[in-house]
C-alpha cells in the first residue's frame, strides 16, 4: 500500500506541477496579448491614428451654412456663385471656366427642395492637411440623394475642396 500511496503522491504532484506551469503560461500569454495591444492603441494614438479618430469637429453648425449658400447658388443655376464656395486650395486646381461647364452639368438633377445634415467622418491625414467628407440627404426633382462636401483642414482653418451630388433614388 505504500508504494500505491507513493506513486499517487507522485501522480497529484505531477498534475500540480503541470496545472501551475498551465496557469503560468497563460499569464504569461495574457500580459503579452495585453502589452501588443496596448502598444498598438498608443502607437496609433501618437501617430495621429486613433481608433476614435472618425469623431471629427466638423458639425452641422459649421457647415449648414455653407451648404444653405451652395444650394442657393445651385437652385439659381449661379455658377459663379458655387464657384466661390471653393476655398484658395481648390481654387488652385480648378479654374472658374472648367468648374461653370462641370456645374452646369449638374441642372438635369433639377432643384433642391430640402436639406439635412446626416454624417461626417475624417478620411485622412497627409502632408496637406486632414480630409474630412461632409454627408447632407437632400431631395432634388428628380430624386432623393446625397450632397457630399470635401473639406480639408490645415493651419486650423476649414476649406471646401469639393462638392457633388449623387442621386440614389429617381423619381
Amino acid at each position: 500500500m505504500s508504494d500505491g500511496h507513493e506513486a499517487y503522491e507522485k501522480n497529484n504532484e505531477v498534475k500540480k506541477g503541470r496545472s501551475i506551469r498551465v496557469l503560468l503560461l497563460v499569464g504569461v500569454i495574457n500580459v503579452l496579448i495585453t502589452c501588443f495591444f496596448g502598444t498598438l492603441i498608443l502607437y496609433q494614438i501618437i501617430i495621429g491614428k486613433n481608433p476614435n479618430s472618425n469623431k471629427t469637429e466638423i458639425t452641422a453648425e459649421y457647415t449648414d451654412g455653407i451648404v444653405d449658400q451652395l444650394v442657393q447658388y445651385y437652385n439659381n443655376n449661379d455658377y459663379e456663385g458655387m464657384y466661390t464656395i471653393f476655398g484658395d486650395y481648390a481654387k488652385t486646381k480648378v479654374s472658374l471656366q472648367d468648374a461653370k461647364n462641370a456645374m452646369k452639368n449638374l441642372t438635369i438633377l433639377g432643384k433642391i427642395s430640402n436639406w439635412t445634415f446626416q454624417n461626417s467622418s475624417i478620411l485622412g491625414t497627409d502632408e496637406i492637411g486632414t480630409w474630412i467628407e461632409v454627408n447632407y440627404s437632400a431631395m432634388f426633382e428628380s430624386g432623393s440623394g446625397i450632397i457630399k462636401l470635401s473639406i480639408l483642414e490645415r493651419n486650423k482653418q476649414k476649406e471646401v475642396v469639393g462638392y457633388n451630388f449623387n442621386i440614389s433614388n429617381m423619381k
